[in-house]
Order: C-alpha cells, then sequence, then structure tokens
C-alpha cells in the first residue's frame, strides 16, 4: 500500500512540474506566492496545506487535468421500494 501511494505522489508531482513549465507565468505566480509567504526558511506542512490559494488551485488544476484514477464507472440501479 505504501509503495502505491507514493508513487500516485511521485506521477502528481511529475505532472505539477511538467504543467508548470508549460506556462511559465504560472510557475512565476505560485514562486511568488511561496516567496512572499515563506522568505526565510522551509515551510511545514501545515504551512503549506492552508491559507496559500494559488498553491491549493495549482494542486486542484493538476489532479483535475491528471486524474490518478483515469475513469469511475458508475451504474445507476434501483433503490428498494421503487
Amino acid at each position: 500500500m505504501f509503495t502505491i501511494r507514493y508513487i500516485i505522489d511521485v506521477i502528481i508531482v511529475k505532472w505539477a512540474l511538467i504543467e508548470l513549465s508549460r506556462h511559465p507565468e504560472y510557475q512565476r505566480r505560485l514562486r511568488e506566492e511561496l516567496r512572499s509567504n515563506f522568505p526565510t526558511g522551509d515551510p511545514t506542512w501545515d504551512q503549506l496545506a492552508y491559507g496559500l490559494p494559488f498553491l491549493d488551485a495549482v494542486v486542484h488544476e493538476i489532479l483535475r487535468i491528471h486524474p490518478s484514477v483515469p475513469e469511475t464507472s458508475r451504474q445507476a440501479s434501483l433503490s428498494p421500494g421503487s
């Protein structure tokens, strides 16, 4: 389980780097947001998880464009008593 999760994380980071290299204006904006919030050192996980709207938007967009599960199949069914 740990190995699969690690591989998925690596793939997501890979796609993030690819997309940011394709869009230098977003890369620049993300870098500015991170530098303005953490000018002197490395942030903690909690600092990265909250209060960085552009980083949050980038992560959500990467997951939207390159989902870790390529497709979800659903099947409608009747509920009991219908």
